[in-house]
């Protein structure tokens, strides 16, 4: 059973990556197809990426702001406090 992240919930997140499976549910395109047009056709996508070895790694922030999102607070890591960005 896959596990899938609300927009909601990546707006909460600390990560500061997402993966082909989340973005892939948000989006409503299969994981293994967004795998495939990133890396075949990266012109066509519009929001930030990179490949670490075969994973794919889209970075939450620009992401978010990508899908519209304006409110983002980042989660401090090291003392709980929250950042606009």
């Amino acid at each position: 059973m896959a596990f899938y992240m609300t927009v909601d919930e990546i707006i909460d997140s600390k990560d500061w990556f997402l993966n082909a499976a989340t973005v892939g549910h948000i989006l409503h395109v299969a994981p293994q197809s967004l795998r495939t047009v990133c890396r075949e056709n990266p012109q066509m996508v519009q929001f930030p990426f990179c490949y670490v070895g075969t994973h794919l790694m889209i970075p939450r922030i620009p992401f978010l702001k990508w899908i519209g999102v304006e409110d983002i607070k980042r989660k401090d890591t090291d003392n709980g406090k929250d950042h606009e960005t």
